[in-house]
């Protein structure tokens, strides 16, 4: 699904084929794709060509070897000036967060729900 958004994005219809294929989640199989990327109105041959290309395995191995190290298991993750924010949540925990950034020498305060939010390691 990474390179089919990717191979769609370089089309400029990313939006349209992430509903397209979140609308068909159950099938991700080759002809699945397929199958979403011409209800997303893509140029099918154009797709197929930089679907099955390597073009974009390298970006698509450093964002999963990013989340994995900042333990990001999931969707959605988000990463708020260094401190990870995992699963859906309501804003007042995003809100928290920025704020606290935004207090220089402030620590975030611990998140309500378990595993809401960690620092993630600051990059080297």
């Amino acid at each position: 699904a990474a390179k089919a958004g990717m191979a769609a994005k370089d089309q400029g219809k990313v939006w349209e084929m992430h509903d397209a294929l979140f609308a068909n989640q159950q099938d991700l199989s080759e002809a699945g794709i397929m199958k979403a990327a011409k209800e997303a109105g893509l140029d099918l041959k154009k797709f197929e060509v930089d679907f099955k290309s390597t073009k974009y395995d390298t970006i698509i191995k450093e964002d999963m070897e990013f989340a994995r190290a900042n333990g990001a298991t999931g969707t959605p993750a988000f990463f708020i000036n260094g401190v990870a924010l995992k699963g859906a949540q309501p804003f007042p925990a995003f809100k928290q967060i920025i704020e606290a950034l935004l207090n220089p020498g402030s620590v975030p305060p611990a998140p309500a729900a378990a595993n809401a939010a960690a620092p993630a390691p600051k990059p080297q």
